[in-house]
Parts: C-alpha cells; sequence; structure tokens
C-alpha cells in the first residue's frame, strides 16, 4: 500500500489500484492509498513524459541544428556517428526524441552506456593525463546514435 505522494513518483512506472481514503493511525485526516499490482516493463522517464505530455522544447536550437547537420552531411553520402554526452537530466534523451521526430525516414542504431558513477572503478578506463582525476573521455560517453539513410543493413 502506498499514500499520494508516492503514488505521484511511481503511477507513471507500475500499475496502481486505488483503494480510497483509508482512516490511518496517527493521521487526523483520512489519507488516499494504492496498491501496487505489477511493474510496467521497459519504461523509461522521457517515454512516461511522452504519454504525459511534453513541456516545449526550450533552449536547444545549436544543438538541433548540429544534429540536423550531420543528418544533412550523411544524406549527402558522408556517414555520422553522433555521440551526445553531458551531465545525467540535461535533456540528452529529450533533445534526440525532438531530434527524431524531425529526421523523418533516417534509419537508427542506439546503443546506451552507463553512467561511470553506476559502475563504480572501471578498470578499463583509467585515468586521463590531460584530466587529473577525471576518467577519459570514452569512459564518460552518454550513448551512440548512427545515421544510416538509406535503409542498407548495418556494416559494424
Amino acid at each position: 500500500m502506498i499514500g499520494e505522494t508516492t503514488y505521484r513518483l511511481v503511477a507513471d512506472y507500475f500499475d496502481t489500484r486505488p483503494l480510497g481514503e483509508l482512516s490511518v493511525r496517527g493521521k487526523a485526516e483520512p489519507i488516499r492509498a494504492w496498491t501496487v499490482e505489477a511493474a510496467r516493463e521497459g519504461r523509461t522517464r522521457l517515454e512516461a513524459g511522452v504519454q504525459r505530455g511534453l513541456t516545449p522544447l526550450v533552449g536547444r536550437g545549436r544543438e538541433l541544428e548540429a544534429l540536423e547537420a550531420a543528418l544533412a552531411r550523411t544524406r549527402a553520402g558522408h556517414g555520422q556517428v553522433v555521440f551526445v554526452v553531458g551531465e545525467p537530466g540535461i535533456g540528452k534523451s529529450r533533445l534526440l526524441y525532438e531530434f527524431r521526430g524531425r529526421a523523418g525516414d533516417a534509419d537508427w542504431r542506439e546503443g546506451h552506456c552507463l553512467s561511470i558513477q553506476r559502475l563504480g572503478a572501471a578498470p578499463e578506463c583509467g585515468r586521463d593525463a590531460r584530466a587529473p582525476g577525471r576518467p577519459p573521455s570514452r569512459c564518460r560517453t552518454r550513448g551512440t546514435r548512427s545515421l544510416n539513410t538509406d535503409h542498407t543493413p548495418d556494416r559494424r
């Protein structure tokens, strides 16, 4: 059983059933409660946001232009690989969601990486002499998007 605060946090990721208002010892007023029925599979915050309705994308014109330029080069026959890198929560997934909507028939290949913080010490990353205390660039990569507009099989 969960209360309203927890319900608001998990409603996009779990199927729930309302229990109505319940009297709880220590509370003057009845509280609204839910029971958690099941987890929803493979749902991201972005997917939940799309279903709820997204706010307008603001302040990402330069980044969208860079992605559109890479797509134009791909369509001109010069294949591209685009790395989108940044701190958690700055909108990398949302940026790519918006771009993908504009990209039309482009064929995508995606890869995602766990952040170095979630992995703990990662021996394969080592240290970067140019930036002591920070892992090298290849370890900070959030994901890779490969654009292929001719729909030929990926030859990697």
